[in-house]
């Protein structure tokens, strides 16, 4: 029971439930709030801080953007500041028949990883030297079944605030060696290699388009 004297620092788990699905689906998690061994917590614990510094690990290991230019193309990859996880995108040159096309237009359809989702006159992160050099289209690897931190760090980061073991529970949902079956399980981390290849797919979709027109 928290302190009457006291505001809390920090949101309790229930506080961030946003609707009645969630709550139902994570209750069962609340209730064994102090029902925790010190062994079963100790272990939680390294899990979900291994996979946080395994995660941040890798981001620095691959670097944080890449890009290629193909003719009237460009090829670009950058990672999300506050996820982790990896953007990729093809920007078109004006001329192009997708040029000016939204992700929400029906004949967008360019497959890649949980479909389109950006489409717009500059690069995410060119906004403020924006030239309309090229239409992009991107997508991003922060589905379901993605692994990357908004899952994961905000819960934990929490957890050692305020030490209450449902929060370091609903991290260690995300983490995939001890969640292989649950619906959070068998997240997986969509890597710079595996990314470049749905950048590159998105690039030959996108140009066979262009031998298409008339």
């Amino acid at each position: 029971m928290r302190n009457a004297n006291r505001e809390p620092l920090i949101s309790s788990p229930e506080d961030i439930m946003e609707d009645d699905f969630e709550r139902k689906l994570l209750q069962p998690i609340l209730n064994q709030k102090g029902g925790f061994s010190h062994t079963k917590i100790t272990a939680m614990e390294k899990a979900v801080k291994d996979t946080i510094e395994g995660l941040e690990r890798k981001f620095r290991e691959e670097g944080n953007s890449w890009t290629r230019n193909r003719g009237r193309y460009k090829l670009k990859i950058n990672r999300h500041r506050e996820f982790g996880s990896l953007c990729g995108y093809v920007g078109v040159m004006r001329g192009h028949p997708m040029w000016g096309k939204t992700y929400q237009d029906d004949e967008v359809d360019l497959r890649c990883h949980g479909g389109i989702t950006y489409s717009a006159s500059c690069f995410p992160m060119e906004r403020d030297n924006q030239t309309q050099d090229y239409w992009v289209f991107g997508f991003d690897t922060a589905h379901a079944g993605d692994l990357n931190l908004v899952g994961i760090k905000p819960m934990y980061e929490m957890y050692k605030q305020n030490k209450d073991p449902s929060c370091l529970m609903l991290a260690t949902n995300h983490v995939p060696k001890l969640n292989k079956n649950n619906l959070f399980g068998g997240e997986v981390y969509r890597d710079m290699i595996y990314v470049k290849k749905e950048v590159k797919s998105l690039y030959k979709q996108l140009k066979a388009l262009e031998k298409t027109k008339n």
